[in-house]
Parts: C-alpha cells; structure tokens; sequence
C-alpha cells in the first residue's frame, strides 16, 4: 500500500521526529522518492523543526512542559499559535481567535516565519 499526500501530510513531523515504526518509516520515504510536492513540504517542516529547536538551550527539549521554558506565556501562546495556525489559514476561527493569532504573529518573530512557511506549503500544494 503506497501513501497518499493527505496521509504524508499527518506523518511527516513524526517522521521528522523519528517516531514512526519501521515499515511506515520506508514508507513515508519511499513516498518522498517519488513526490516532489511532499518532499518540498518536508523541507520546509524539517527547517521549521529545527528553528523552533535551536531557540532552546541544549539541555531543554522542545518536549519539556513550559514550565522548564524561560518565557512560559510565550511559550503557551506559541503552542496555542501552532495548534490554530492551519484552521486560521483556512478562516475557521472566530474573529477573537483569528485576531488573537494575528496579534500574537506580528509581536513573534518565529511565529511569522511560521505564518511565512505555511503559506509557501500551502502555495507549493495548490491549496
């Protein structure tokens, strides 16, 4: 059975995180072979990743709960941030929620790379 993009778009950051079984792993890749659309999204997610962990000290894992992280609300926020991005993109907030992401996107900096991404993803896809 071969992937199909919606199902790569569910994988790839856990294929990013190495935490797939084996033979969806060799699927995921083979998948990666042969599609330039998904492999140009995993691209993208894979500098996101590790953007998003290069502003972490070493001995603090992007896992960690936020109360381990320097700045817990920011911290808060940006997960809040990540969850809503996709159905912000796609107009599916409340006007609070979507103003709440644009306020939050125009005072973080990562959070507008983020933004940035997305829509290159989105673009590179079609959607």
């Amino acid at each position: 059975m071969k992937l199909t993009c919606t199902q790569m778009d569910v994988l790839i950051s856990f294929y990013i995180e190495n935490e797939l079984s084996l033979s969806l792993k060799s699927k995921v890749e083979e998948h990666l072979k042969e599609c330039a659309n998904c492999r140009a999204k995993y691209d993208i997610i894979k500098t996101m990743f590790t953007d998003l962990k290069n502003c972490f000290p070493e001995s603090i894992s992007i896992k960690d709960p936020p109360a381990y992280h320097t700045n817990t609300a920011t911290s808060q926020q940006y997960r809040v941030f990540k969850n809503n991005l996709s159905a912000y993109l796609d107009n599916e907030l409340s006007e609070e929620e979507s103003v709440k992401i644009k306020k939050f996107t125009i005072n973080n900096q990562k959070a507008r790379q983020d933004l940035e991404n997305s829509y290159k993803i989105r673009h590179l896809t079609g959607s």
